[in-house]
């Protein structure tokens, strides 16, 4: 296999250590980094999720505003719930089966403040209410309970000798 070092990045061990060698290629050596980007999910040496979670929360909480728009100009309440589990909920779920489990309850709360906040545009009669009591007037589930329900779903599908 070959290993674009420009495009690799190591983050596996504590930062900071001398005596870990840098791994090389006939390239050059991989940098060795805090934290990255790897196809749409940040990790860190850590695997604290704290970074990734504050992307998606400040990708997702820009589009609440269009979400706002929409409901401005008129939109039913079924086309807005359907643009929030259309567009705002999958950033908020993407590869939730890789970070979910080790999530923080504090990063838990962000992710879930943000379907709470879109619950509370759609219908306002929710801004008052208990997420869970929101939760079910919009019919949608806590994203806790969706992502502990994904990460069963693929780690059983993995299980499957088929």
């Amino acid at each position: 296999m070959l290993i674009n070092t420009a495009k690799n990045k190591l983050v596996i061990g504590r930062w900071g250590h001398q005596s870990n060698s840098l791994l090389s290629t006939q390239d050059g050596p991989i940098e060795r980094v805090i934290e990255f980007k790897l196809l749409g999910v940040y990790v860190d040496s850590n695997l604290s999720w704290e970074k990734h979670i504050e992307y998606v929360t400040t990708k997702t909480a820009k589009w609440l505003y269009f979400l706002k728009v929409l409901k401005r100009s008129g939109l039913p309440h079924k086309h807005l719930l359907h643009y929030n589990t259309a567009v705002i909920r999958p950033v908020l779920e993407y590869c939730s089966c890789v970070w979910h489990h080790n999530l923080t309850n504090g990063s838990s709360l962000q992710i879930e403040t943000i379907q709470k906040q879109a619950i509370c545009i759609i219908f306002e009669c929710t801004r008052d209410m208990p997420y869970r009591s929101a939760l079910y007037c919009a019919g949608l589930s806590s994203l806790h309970s969706r992502r502990t329900d994904q990460a069963r779903g693929f780690f059983q599908s993995i299980m499957q000798p088929d």
